[in-house]
């Protein structure tokens, strides 16, 4: 026992804990704002956690670091189960402050990782940063944990959907650590979300090559057979998104089935892709809405991220089909037969000259027999 701070004990942790006064300050005076926290949806949950936060405030001053940390994880529980999600978030980084002091690497990490998950349901860029600290410690550990990283980045790759090229770097990192933790369907996964990422991205030739990549990768694993298709379907999306001409997206979607073995894309999905390649020509977002509203009633929806990626696909392609519809020439009603101006007469030779055809003579109504 240091007597110069009375209550503060010795911690056999490769050394002694001192008291930090600056530390204690400050934790203590944002454990005193957390404790005003609303009700959220749980009113006696969340007054739970404020009796838990203001009994660790004390500890904390009194220096028992220990019994504090633990009371401030406790409290943010009880907040998180008032779904007081951004206080439980804060109280758990502060409970991270005062592990770091202890030297309690583990439990800095822990705190941290709950941490994120509160903020993923409020505070989207502060989870974001949070886990990749977390990645950043796990990497520091004696013994690397892939599986725990990868997870880590994976979260980081979801949280990230509206900044796509981030997005695709952290499914890319994740995928690397589930290659060294040897866990090949994991990913396969990941890296068919970062080629999505690349996609919405603009990059779909690079998306394109993950994608089918990952299709033949399935289709030499009798295990990985089944997940084929998802991938070679989210290729053509992107096939068809690029703006490719619809030609070689039906050839694609040829060599696409021939390698859907299982045959899961004779569901719906390579068809509604063949229907929209047939929309594009004719310049008819009526067809488009026919063949997806089509697809869409057949398709079982169970990965939320993937459903938004493709209704961000889907919006991209009917808007390149509406672009079509107003460039192409109006066919209706008179305009088809209206007489060419006199001054037109020289525009109309050219055109005639650079095809090959003889210049024939603008007649009028005069004229006509």
């Amino acid at each position: 026992i240091n007597a110069e701070y009375g209550d503060c004990r010795l911690l056999i942790m490769g050394g002694s804990c001192s008291r930090d006064k600056g530390m204690e300050k400050s934790v203590s005076a944002r454990l005193s704002e957390l404790e005003s926290t609303g009700d959220g949806e749980n009113p006696s949950r969340a007054k739970a956690g404020r009796s838990k936060l203001e009994e660790a405030r004390k500890l904390l001053n009194d220096g028992k670091y220990p019994e504090a940390a633990n009371g401030m994880m406790n409290a943010a529980t009880q907040f998180k189960l008032a779904q007081c999600y951004e206080p439980a978030g804060d109280t758990y980084q502060l409970a991270s402050e005062v592990y770091i002091k202890l030297g309690e690497r583990g439990k800095e990490t822990e705190m941290y990782e709950e941490a994120a998950k509160c903020y993923q349901q409020s505070n989207p860029e502060k989870a974001v940063r949070l886990w990749s600290y977390v990645a950043e410690t796990l990497k520091d550990q004696e013994r690397t944990n892939h599986f725990k990283i990868a997870g880590t980045y994976d979260e980081m790759g979801f949280l990230e959907f509206e900044h796509p090229a981030k997005a695709a770097e952290h499914f890319g990192l994740a995928a690397k650590h589930w290659e060294l933790d040897l866990k090949p369907q994991r990913m396969i996964d990941s890296t068919n979300a970062a080629a999505r990422a690349k996609a919405l991205d603009g990059k779909y030739p690079e998306a394109i090559e993950m994608l089918e990549k990952n299709g033949k990768m399935c289709n030499a694993k009798d295990r990985m057979k089944n997940s084929v298709y998802k991938h070679l379907f989210a290729a053509a999306y992107c096939r068809v998104a690029s703006g490719e001409d619809t030609q070689r997206v039906r050839v694609a979607l040829e060599g696409y089935a021939d390698l859907d073995k299982v045959g899961i894309g004779q569901m719906g999905g390579f068809e509604m892709m063949e229907k929209i390649a047939d929309a594009i020509d004719s310049a008819s977002p009526a067809m488009f809405d026919e063949a997806v509203e089509y697809f869409d009633s057949i398709d079982g929806k169970i990965d939320t991220n993937k459903e938004r990626w493709e209704v961000a696909m889907k919006a991209r392609i009917r808007a390149r089909i509406v672009e079509l519809e107003k460039a192409a020439p109006d066919l209706t009603q008179d305009a088809v037969f209206t007489e060419l101006h006199p001054d037109e007469a020289t525009t109309a030779a050219e055109a005639s000259e650079a095809i090959g055809e003889e210049p024939q003579p603008i007649r009028d109504s005069t004229s006509l027999c």
